[in-house]
This record gives structure tokens, sequence and C-alpha cells, in this order.
């Protein structure tokens, strides 16, 4: 997914060895640099005229990888604020657009009003005002949402969003030879890709509102391929769709997959210091409930919970083969934040406060 400006693409994300890259080319509308040792790609947007969807195609010992390209949506969008005659020191906005954090969005001050850019996709964005360092709902909108903690967000709108009219993909049927697709409106291109080789035209073919794939021969010889299909309009773009393949045919029941597979998967989503406490030797609860209240303290749920709780068979018993767990690098000690009512501070129990992320 590209920025607007300027996107930094690792390639050893992509191969293995990047060393073996031989030629890399893009659209017209995009400048590539690569540095010295092929590890880092820098994309640079030349004109707005860059189709939504294109591809970056890297040649690998003759062949020729293509990976999908997405034109970034954000728009530049700018905020002002009328104070109506007061005066203020600073002012800033935290909301969904830069991760909460006012220091993204400093506002600045200038023939009576506040204002700052905000680049951001086209929807809705719950946000505060921080006015000389108090967070309010914006004066100036009506416009808010419940935060489902019992306070309120402003909502800043921006952009028009026009998913109604962009395409919309769903299968529809299938033979040994062809996927048939069924779409909704005009398309301007659809890329379909067999693994990460995109399908030349001649594979493709449109009849009214439906598209029709001829499946590779070559993908008979492979066990494992997958069908991916995008397309787009003026509009945006389409949901995307991924077929997989077993020796050339569509799969369409499970116990053609393997337990490796993605599509296997029956995800438990574990919150660590929540699911349950196997090691009591190492809670570090902050114990104060004058500060932070019971609800909002550490638990004690532990990694060595969770593998009890493996060990003894409770997933399986739901039904259950992939878990997926809360974060678990090192979060802040000690309390933080502040909530009115009942009154509070957190402790880091969700994660998501680290102080670093391991290299």
């Amino acid at each position: 997914k590209l920025e607007r400006d300027s996107t930094i693409i690792h390639l050893e994300d992509f191969f293995t060895d990047v060393s073996k890259i031989e030629n890399i080319s893009a659209d017209k509308n995009l400048s590539l640099s690569l540095s010295e040792d092929k590890k880092i790609l820098t994309v640079k947007v030349l004109s707005d005229s860059l189709p939504k969807l294109s591809t970056l195609d890297v040649k690998i010992k003759g062949f020729k990888y293509s990976l999908l390209l997405r034109k970034s949506d954000k728009l530049l969008y700018e905020y002002i604020f009328d104070p109506h005659g007061k005066s203020y020191k600073n002012i800033a906005l935290k909301g969904e657009f830069n991760a909460w954090n006012p220091a993204n969005t400093p506002l600045k001050f200038d023939k009576g009003v506040w204002s700052a850019e905000i680049i951001a996709e086209p929807g809705e964005y719950q946000y505060l005002i921080v006015i000389d360092g108090k967070e309010q709902l914006d004066p100036n909108n009506n416009d808010s949402i419940s935060n489902n903690m019992g306070g309120f967000n402003s909502v800043l709108k921006i952009g028009k969003v026009n998913e109604n009219k962009a395409t919309y993909l769903q299968t529809y049927s299938y033979s040994d030879r062809y996927i048939t697709l069924k779409f909704t409106n005009k398309v301007k291109r659809f890329l379909v890709f067999i693994d990460n080789f995109l399908l030349p035209e001649q594979y493709l073919t449109t009849e009214s509102n439906k598209l029709k794939i001829l499946i590779p021969a070559n993908s008979k010889k492979v066990k494992k391929s997958y069908i991916r299909v995008f397309a787009y309009n003026k509009f945006g773009t389409s949901n995307d769709v991924k077929i997989p393949l077993r020796y050339g045919k569509v799969v369409d029941t499970t116990a053609e997959l393997d337990r490796t597979d993605y599509e296997t998967a029956v995800i438990y989503n574990v919150f660590v210091d929540r699911f349950f406490n196997g090691d009591k030797s190492n809670d570090k609860p902050i114990g104060n409930p004058e500060i932070v209240l019971p609800k909002a303290d550490f638990h004690g749920g532990d990694i060595a919970g969770i593998l009890q709780k493996v060990n003894e068979g409770y997933f399986d018993s739901l039904g259950i083969n992939t878990l997926w767990i809360s974060p678990i690098v090192k979060n802040v000690q000690g309390a933080y934040g502040h909530w009115d009512n009942p009154e509070t501070k957190f402790s880091a129990y969700h994660g998501y406060w680290p102080v670093s992320f391991p290299k």
C-alpha cells in the first residue's frame, strides 16, 4: 500500500535472496530507487494519474514476479478551529487519524484561527481537541459519538466514501478449466494472480457482469497454489478474492486442506493477563486501589497459564487449533492515564504500552 508521496519497501520481506534480483519495473507514474545492496526500494509517486491498482514487477533468474501496489486513497484535509475571540496558548488534536497522539497534530495560529493539515483516507474519525492541555469535545462540532467508556468523542468527516459505486467481487462457478466470478458496477481493470505471477489478459474473459478465468495448465503440477483476484474503477478498489487450488483444481471441501493451511485455522484470541494465572510467583500488581482500581490492575494471567490450558485440552474441547495472544513485549510499570468515573489510573495489563519492541 503506497503512501501519497514516497514509500519504502523492504524487499527482503518478499524475496529470500535479494542479490539475485535482476531488474525492477513499475507504472510510468512511479519512480524507483534501489539501494546498492538491493534490500531497500524507494517508490515515489510522480503523478496523480497512477492507477488505483498496479504492479511492481521484479525479475529474478528470468522469471517476473509481480507484487500488487495500491495507490493511496489518503486526502489532505485542512482542519480549522475558530476560537471566537478567545485567547489560547496551544491547541492540538488527538484521534483515530493520528494514533491518539496530540503531538502528531499541533495546530498553528494565524489570522485569527487555529489550523492543521491532516492526511487520512476518506471516512469518519473520532477525535478530541486538546486546548491548553485539557482534552474536550470540539466546541465547534456538534457531531459526537460514544467512546464506549462512558464518555464521548467528536466525529470528523474527511472526504466522501463511494463504497456502493466501487466494484464488488464474488465467486460464481467453476470447472476443471475455468473459474467464474460475478462483479458489480463497471470495472476499469482486473488483476488476477496465480501465486505471485500476474496472469496475462488472454487468460481473462468478461461478459456482462461475469469474469471468466482460465486456470493455468502448469498449476496442475503444483500441490498448492492460489488464484487471487483484484479490480478497481474510478470510485475505488474492490474486495479481493482468494481461491485455493490443489493440483490445478478448485479446493471446495475442507478434507482437501492441510493443517498448515491458513484456511484451517480456528482462532481463539487470548488476552494473556485476563486468561489464566499459571504462575503466581511472577505476579506484579500495582496493588494500590486508591490509585488503580482492581479492574484496571494486573490480574496475573501469563504464558504459563496458557500452556497449562493447552495441556489440559481446554482449547481442544472448544474446537480451537490456533491461538492469537495479546502482546507479550516488555511494558511500562506503574500507573498511567486517568479515568473520572469511577476515578482510576491504569496498569499496562493489556500489553499495548511497550517500553521497546524486540529487534
